[in-house]
């Protein structure tokens, strides 16, 4: 009996598994893959550093405040005629993905201050004012090179508080970014 009842749930969860993967579509996945690509020319060793400059703790404590605009340049030549488009990954702030999230600082004084509790990194495109989403390709529109495959991209980071609090201490993230050629 112990044979014939374990047979049977055996079948039973055979079969269970085997509807589990009945095909409901397709997914295609198409692209191109260039010759070669860009050369970033004003980054070091792959990285440009955006320095942000020290605000007061009082600028960003309500949400929504933003800090100024910091500037800064990608810079791109030897690209292959066309468009490109710009892509920021990183870790967005939970909830809202035009920000960059900040890097938790354990060396803040006071660890209810640390600023990744509450303000994270806008990118904006200074040519269109487009909000950078982090993680997505851009939906800004793309650059045109110009006729020596060059591209000056001008960008502006700026600080915005996403969550009322007293930040105080470091205010530093990461994110790496793509080229999207069109």
């Amino acid at each position: 009996m112990k044979k014939i009842l374990l047979s049977a749930i055996a079948v039973t969860l055979g079969l269970t598994s085997i509807s589990s993967f009945a095909k409901d579509g397709t997914v295609v996945f198409n692209g191109t893959i260039t010759q070669s690509g860009c050369v970033v020319s004003n980054a070091t060793s792959g990285t440009i550093t955006v320095a942000m400059g020290n605000y007061s703790s009082s600028a960003l404590a309500k949400s929504g405040q933003k800090a100024g605009p910091t500037p800064f340049e990608i810079d791109l030549t030897k690209c292959q005629a066309g468009s490109v488009k710009i892509r920021f990954d990183g870790t967005p702030v939970s909830g809202n993905n035009t920000l960059l999230a900040l890097t938790s600082s354990t060396a803040t004084p006071a660890p209810e201050n640390d600023p990744a509790k509450s303000v994270g990194i806008e990118i904006t495109d200074l040519a269109s004012n487009g909000i950078y989403k982090i993680g997505q390709t851009s939906g800004i529109t793309g650059q045109a090179l110009d006729s020596t495959g060059a591209l000056n991209i001008k960008l502006a980071a700026r600080y915005v508080a996403w969550a009322d609090g007293n930040p105080s201490g470091a205010a530093n993230s990461t994110s790496d970014f793509s080229i999207e050629y069109q």
